[in-house]
């Protein structure tokens, strides 16, 4: 995220016609993931505004937010694309920056929550293309959970929510209770 000035005045903009905070995403909308976020040009709206700044971009975990809350002084984090498949990691963030321990949840709970997600989904988009987005929101969940690729390529030939329910059961409950997860 260059800032040849544009940046400061779209700041000073959103202050003045009356925003009550800003969300800064420390990456130029041209640049890929690939790109480190900038805590600096984050930091230095921050500096600028009088309203809070909310700072966004690369946050996965703890480090990364108190990370962003150090090297920017902002107000708070928005995470999102570190979110997905995770959505404990609010609480957890929240927790730890908090200095409380948190138990992330086990690995059926997790598949619990993926097919609580999809669920969701074929309420709001109906079965067919709920099954056809669980393919891309498996991957992560099960990543780091286990060695995935079997259960991904299985993904790819349900046709039913009772068919993705049996084999989140299969993957994420029934092996982890076996140990072989």
């Amino acid at each position: 995220m260059s800032d040849d000035g544009y940046n400061k005045d779209v700041a000073d903009a959103i202050e003045s016609g009356g925003a009550d905070a800003i969300t800064v995403h420390g990456r130029h909308w041209t640049d890929d993931y690939n790109v480190s976020v900038s805590y600096k040009d984050i930091a230095e709206i921050k500096a600028r505004v009088k309203i809070p700044v909310i700072g966004n971009g690369d946050i996965y975990d703890t480090n990364s937010a108190r990370k962003m809350f150090l090297e920017t002084g902002c107000d708070a984090v928005m995470i999102s694309r570190g979110s997905v498949g995770k959505p404990w990691l609010f609480e957890q963030i929240y927790q730890e920056l908090q200095g409380n321990h948190y138990t992330p949840p086990s690995l059926d709970k997790i598949g619990n929550i993926f097919l609580e997600h999809v669920r969701g989904l074929i309420d709001l988009e109906g079965e067919r293309v709920a099954l056809f987005q669980s393919r891309k929101l498996g991957k992560y969940y099960a990543k780091n959970q286990f060695d995935s690729t079997v259960f991904l390529q299985k993904m790819h030939q349900v046709k039913s929510y009772d068919e993705l329910s049996m084999l989140v059961q299969k993957y994420f409950i029934e092996n982890r209770m076996c140990g072989k997860i």
